[in-house]
């Protein structure tokens, strides 16, 4: 799996959709509280508005989304995670917060429904299993780069703060646009019939 380029180049491109969903969890809390004015309520209220799109939309965006190349399905959702960062970062309030939440949640159903119709078609039939395993490495390693990219722009003034994980999530929207239109693999060669 190392030696394919390709997809370890994937997998760290769509790990930057993880690194702005666990800011969430990291950054997100002390933004809310000290910056927005909010309590452990209002937290809590903001967590329940990214569950319940996930839980009320995942049919309606995936009946939208239905005819898209997979490729581009989940890259818009790792571009409208990029918006709901920047979202959140336009000014400490409830509300805008509660609207960035909401677009990241979007980007959530959009990506999911996509990424890993992505990676089974890609995978050689022979590694579709071996593929899929390792579908969930992205998550892994946003987590991991979410905490320490929090740690490192921390004393950032929170509309920067935001706006850099909103420009994660773009390289990340770059990257996979570079990889999956421009540089994809070439279809092979159909191949000839043997005579009879």
């Amino acid at each position: 799996m190392v030696s394919n380029w390709r997809l370890v180049t994937l997998f760290v491109l769509v790990a930057t959709f993880w690194v702005m969903f666990f800011s969430l969890y990291g950054a997100f809390p002390l933004y809310v509280t000290e910056q927005a004015h909010g309590d452990k309520a209002d937290l809590a209220n903001l967590f329940s508005i990214e569950s319940l799109g996930v839980i009320c939309l995942t049919v309606v965006v995936g009946f939208l989304t239905r005819r898209l190349a997979a490729s581009r399905a989940f890259m818009i959702g790792v571009l409208l995670g990029a918006c709901g960062m920047a979202i959140i970062g336009l000014y400490p309030s409830l509300y805008v917060a509660a609207l960035g939440v909401f677009v990241i949640a979007l980007g959530e159903i959009t990506y999911s429904a996509h990424f890993y119709k992505y990676l089974g078609d890609m995978a050689p039939p022979d590694q579709v299993g071996m593929y899929m395993g390792f579908a969930f490495l992205p998550i892994a390693l946003g987590y991991v780069a979410s905490g320490y990219l929090g740690a490192a722009l921390g004393s950032l003034p929170p509309r920067l703060l935001w706006l850099s994980f909103a420009g994660v999530g773009l390289i990340g929207v770059v990257g996979i646009f570079l990889l999956t239109e421009i540089f994809k693999p070439k279809a092979a060669p159909p191949v000839a019939p043997s005579a009879a």
